[in-house]
């Protein structure tokens, strides 16, 4: 095996999942960013009233309604600042209200006929565990070779390739929105879920061990070109240099047709990456990364 050392740059938003969320009780959000702090540190500084009042607290939206008119305590013991768009600001400044009906003006209600609150849970995307800064996991970038490779068992405990170093990156929270593959049509209407991705433009490093790198170009290339030969020929356009560099797509989001060697029927609708829920939003695609072997 050979072993070799990878420049990876965010093209478009990268969003890779780890199962965890941020909630309205370790976050506030304020000035167009969104806070996180530890919840046990916070309680342990509150006044003895404040925290009797809290313990007295009986549903979600009063809990979430008193962390954020305490957000000076918040953001005074914040361990980590994310960028967030104006829309979810928005949603937060008013977390302990019902939400309206946008066309009716009035309350919604659930099936129960009780008022439908904002819940405000959102996807958190992979970090160092010791020192919180977003990062490639070497287990993402193995699949997605795995998945042109099509190695066996054997040849896939050869690849070897261990979590990302941070060179310059940062994360901002947005939308996830489905949307129709044809642009002139329009998707079914969903709740868009609010997630934290990896931004354009930061850079990583990562070692790569195999047994040619330059067989991970030749696949990828065709595997990508026969997915979706008009995006791939676009981003491989507007992005290659030189012959050390080569394009994947990792994470989630990525699309059926990335994920799967043969695809016999491709889905109607995609998932994209925006910092407005409103489907006439700008919206890009996810997961594409640059490869530059140095």
């Amino acid at each position: 095996m050979k072993t070799y050392k990878l420049k990876l740059t965010a093209l478009t938003p990268i969003h890779i999942g780890t199962g965890e969320v941020y909630e309205p009780t370790n976050f506030v959000i304020d000035g167009g960013y969104l806070y996180e702090f530890d919840e046990y540190e916070f309680v342990s500084k509150l006044s003895r009233k404040d925290k009797n009042l809290l313990i007295s607290l009986s549903n979600m939206p009063e809990v979430y309604k008193f962390f954020k008119d305490r957000k000076k305590l918040a953001i005074d013991i914040s361990y980590n600042h994310i960028k967030v768009c104006r829309d979810i600001e928005t949603i937060y400044r008013y977390i302990e209200k019902p939400r309206i009906n946008f066309r009716t003006k009035e309350i919604m209600l659930n099936k129960n006929g009780k008022p439908v609150y904002n819940q405000m849970n959102i996807l958190k995307t992979i970090k160092a565990i010791n020192f919180n800064e977003p990062i490639i996991s070497g287990s993402s970038l193995k699949g997605a070779i795995q998945t042109f490779l099509n190695l066996d068992k054997s040849d896939s405990q050869k690849l070897i390739i261990p979590d990302s170093i941070e060179i310059k990156a940062d994360t901002q929270i947005g939308y996830v929105l489905r949307v129709h593959r044809n642009p002139n049509k329009k998707s079914k209407g969903q709740i868009p879920q609010m997630i934290e991705v990896i931004t354009p433009n930061s850079t990583f490093e990562m070692i790569v061990k195999c047994k040619d790198i330059d067989i991970i170009k030749q696949k990828s290339n065709e595997f990508y070109t026969n997915a979706n030969k008009y995006l791939y020929e676009s981003i491989k356009s507007n992005n290659i240099k030189n012959d050390n560099q080569f394009i994947l797509r990792v994470g989630k989001y990525v699309g059926k047709e990335f994920m799967v060697r043969q695809i016999r029927k491709l889905p109607v609708t995609k998932s994209v990456f925006s910092i407005s829920k409103r489907k006439d939003s700008d919206i890009v695609d996810f997961g594409w990364i640059l490869c530059e072997v140095i």
